[in-house]
């Protein structure tokens, strides 16, 4: 999957998103979303580099990276760019230090929209040149992930892989490595009453028990990853 921009002259130009990182996100996040001028800084540095990171990557670790975006990304707006463009812009400017500004901070739904539609066409050039002429990345920020996650890692290479032949059944093995451990429970307990409600509704649904979550992540086995065209 490939993003490709070209300037006037025919070139792509890398220095469009450097200004969208240390320009346009700061006076966006700053004039309309009214996000304090260090914390929209700090947005528009880790934007830049996860861009260097995810730009040094070969197409197969992006395509892992952005296949667990593919519906969310379908509606991104421009709605002409590609869905690889668009899942890029996911990875490096939606994950970014962007969504703690939305979660815990005053930038809401429609500024997450307006930053991620400007971003498509400077990261498009920004892509397409260090593809031309690559630049060494040090700390890449994603370049360690298939080694610390595995299983993830290979569930979505073969989700990417399912995508890329336009739907349908693929095949999958979870790797022999470790079985990462179940997250601990650390939500707050509802009240009795709406617990019990609850509780008798996940009971009755299928795969929604503990027992079913505990079975499948301890019980490696030959599985297949579905994905609809």
């Amino acid at each position: 999957m490939r993003a490709v921009a070209n300037d006037e002259q025919g070139e792509p130009d890398p220095q469009h998103f450097e200004r969208f990182c240390h320009a346009i996100v700061l006076e966006m996040l700053t004039d309309v979303c009214h996000v304090g001028t260090e914390l929209a800084t700090q947005v528009g540095d880790d934007i830049l580099a996860r861009g260097e990171s995810y730009a040094a990557l070969d197409d197969a670790a992006r395509n892992v990276l952005i296949s667990p975006f593919a519906e969310e990304v379908a509606g991104y707006e421009p709605a002409a760019s590609p869905l690889e463009l668009k899942g890029a812009v996911a990875v490096i400017v939606r994950s970014s230090l962007l969504e703690e500004a939305h979660t815990h901070g005053p930038v809401e739904a429609g500024g997450i929209r307006g930053i991620t539609t400007v971003a498509a066409a400077p990261l498009s050039h920004f892509l397409a040149a260090r593809r031309r002429y690559p630049v060494p990345v040090t700390g890449n920020q994603f370049a360690g992930l298939a080694d610390a996650y595995p299983r993830a890692w290979a569930c979505l290479g073969a989700v990417a892989l399912a995508y890329g032949a336009g739907g349908g059944r693929w095949p999958y093995r979870a790797p022999a490595a470790p079985v990462p451990d179940l997250p601990a429970a650390e939500v707050e307990a509802p009240a009795r009453a709406a617990a019990r409600t609850r509780s008798s509704s996940a009971a009755s649904t299928p795969g929604l028990s503990s027992c079913s979550w505990s079975r499948c992540a301890r019980e490696p086995r030959e599985a297949e990853t579905r994905c609809c065209s």
